[in-house]
């Protein structure tokens, strides 16, 4: 049961469906705040169900939600990245830009993942963690891969075209 008086750093008030979210969710960000030292803006919570993505961590059902979308305002993206994976709180973290032009973490408690290998995925910038190698990537390969990403994404194909063909000219130049 929700005990919404034993929180040190969010209130009920901060989620708009408060009554949806799970609980080990909403422990593990308060947790987190704590850490970071910054609360949380709380973009999005539970979800009506959209079809079109019917794996979400927003909408397990009709009354429960496993994810919050949120921004630590006036943090370093990367560094902050860095702190929530080293938290090992959530089994799910993502990266985004939102609506607004901020950078957004999704957060989530997912069944069937653990903190210790959370999903992890850089939505529609560059991640700033390669899964791969399982080390940071330098942050201005990061905002440098964001911005061409971010060209691509608002001017389609004549701007990836173009960004091949000087990539292909610059590596020429250099053998």
């Amino acid at each position: 049961m929700a005990d919404w008086g034993s929180l040190l750093n969010l209130r009920r008030s901060d989620f708009p469906h408060p009554d949806k979210v799970s609980w080990d969710l909403v422990q593990a960000l308060d947790v987190a705040t704590a850490l970071l030292g910054v609360r949380p803006v709380i973009l999005s919570d539970w979800r009506a169900y959209d079809p079109a993505n019917s794996t979400t961590q927003h909408h397990i059902s009709d009354d429960l939600s496993r994810a919050v979308d949120v921004v630590f305002p006036n943090t370093d993206t990367v560094a902050t990245w860095d702190r929530l994976l080293s938290m090992k709180l959530f089994t799910g973290l993502g990266i985004y830009q939102n609506d607004n032009n901020a950078q957004s973490f999704h957060l989530d408690t997912r069944i069937g993942r653990t903190v210790d290998e959370p999903a992890t995925w850089g939505g529609v910038i560059t991640h700033p963690f390669d899964v791969q190698s399982w080390k940071n990537v330098r942050k201005t390969e990061y905002l440098s891969a964001a911005f061409v990403l971010d060209l691509v994404k608002k001017n389609g194909l004549p701007v990836l075209v173009f960004l091949v063909a000087l990539s292909l000219w610059y590596v020429s130049t250099r053998s």
